[in-house]
This record gives structure tokens, sequence and C-alpha cells, in this order.
């Protein structure tokens, strides 16, 4: 604007009188039109400006929505639990590891911090106190997990040698002597296995003396029980 004034007045030196009125006139028209054209752009772009905020603030909008209703999608998504709470007894740890590894350690729509919080509810006695200290993360979530099997799990270890105790061949005659050595191998293979793991012979003893009696031939099952009879305090 500046520099059409100054162009005005430059031109106002060299018009004749008799056309000053009228170059005066068209250039006010001019300028008006410069104005009104300036005025129409600032208005354009306003406009533009208004509509990329409000597009901005829509799509601010939109996400907060979607992350709002992912949380309350996950939120129903969780598990209402009816678990009984485990406090150590090993004869119940199958009982409520299967439940929970159902219902909870193998639901891929929680997080491992998730998990462990529902773990840590659903404990109490000896069992919470096992993993008690631990910070919620990932990693500690599966050392707790490795612990609890670890240390109250052994029924499970118990079970599987003892089925091996099962399976083995009973021995029928009893000169059958390379039948009976394996059979004797056998038991003290798997005995020595859960005495390595700390399991005591008196966890699994009541259930051992049975089987072995099963697989011996009818004379050193007698003769073990002459023998038993004459401890004292012997069932």
């Amino acid at each position: 604007m500046s520099e059409l004034r100054s162009l005005d007045e430059k031109i106002e030196n060299h018009v004749p009188e008799s056309e000053f009125e009228n170059e005066i006139t068209s250039s006010q028209e001019y300028q008006e039109k410069i104005v009104s054209v300036q005025e129409k752009i600032q208005r354009l772009l306003n406009r533009k400006l208004n509509s990329e905020r409000r597009s901005e603030a829509d799509n601010n909008e939109i996400k907060e929505t979607v992350t709002v209703k992912s949380s309350e999608n996950r939120a129903m998504n969780l598990p209402r639990l009816q678990i009984e709470t485990f406090y150590g007894d090993s004869c119940k740890w199958l009982d409520f590891w299967n439940q929970f590894e159902t219902t909870i350690h193998g639901n891929d729509d929680l997080r491992k911090t998730e998990k462990f919080a529902y773990l840590i509810s659903l404990l109490g006695g000896n069992a919470l106190s096992s993993i008690s200290g631990f910070a919620f993360s990932d990693q500690n979530y599966d050392s707790s997990i490795e612990i609890l099997k670890e240390r109250f799990g052994r029924i499970d270890i118990i079970s599987s040698h003892m089925n091996k105790l099962l399976a083995i061949e009973p021995i029928r005659n009893i000169s059958y002597l390379k039948g009976l050595r394996k059979l004797y191998d056998e038991c003290e293979i798997q005995i020595r296995s859960l005495n390595s793991l700390n399991v005591t012979s008196g966890s699994y003893g009541n259930l051992l003396c049975p089987i072995i009696l099963q697989k011996i031939p009818e004379e050193l099952n007698l003769e073990f029980n002459r023998y038993r009879k004459k401890i004292p305090n012997s069932k």
C-alpha cells in the first residue's frame, strides 16, 4: 500500500489538472478493490486455519475415544475369577494351577503385569510368602510362576516317577535273577531322581511300598511281610 501511495503521488505531479479528479476517483476505486481482495484472502486463510484446528481436534477426540473404548473392551474381557485361594498345600496345587492357567496365564489379552496382579490376589500363606517382595514386572511374573511350580508342584514330580514304577514289568519267577536285578535298578533310579529333587521318602513312601510288592515274586512278598512283622511299630 505504501508503494501504491508513492506511485500515486508521482502520477499526480504529471497528470493535467483537468484529469486530476478522474484519476483520484480511479485511484480510490483501485485501492478499495485491493483492500477488498485482501479481506477476502484473509477470510479464506482464517477459514482454512479454523478448519485445520477443528480437524486436529476431531482427530484427537477420535484417538481418545478409541483409547477409552479399547480400555473398556479389555476391561470387559477380563475373566471373573472363581478360583479358590492357594495357601501352599501341594495336594491342591494341580487344581489351582489348572484353573489359573486356563483363565489367566494362557489369556493373551492380558499383560503379564495384570496376570501378576491376579496371581498375587489368589495366593495366601506360604504360597504368597514364597514370592513376596517381587516388583510388578514381566520378568518377575515368570520367576514367580517358576518358584511356585518348583516349590508346590512336586506332587506332579512324584506322580510322574510313580507312573514309571507302575509301568515296570512284574517278576513272577524268583529264579529270574536278571529280571529281579532290572526291577531293583528301575526302582533305584526313580527313588534317586526324587531324592535329587529334595523330595523325601516321607512324601511317597506309603505309595511306593505297595507298588513294589506287586512287582516281585510271591515268595519274596511273603518273606518281606514276615520280616516286617518282626520290626517293632511296623504296619
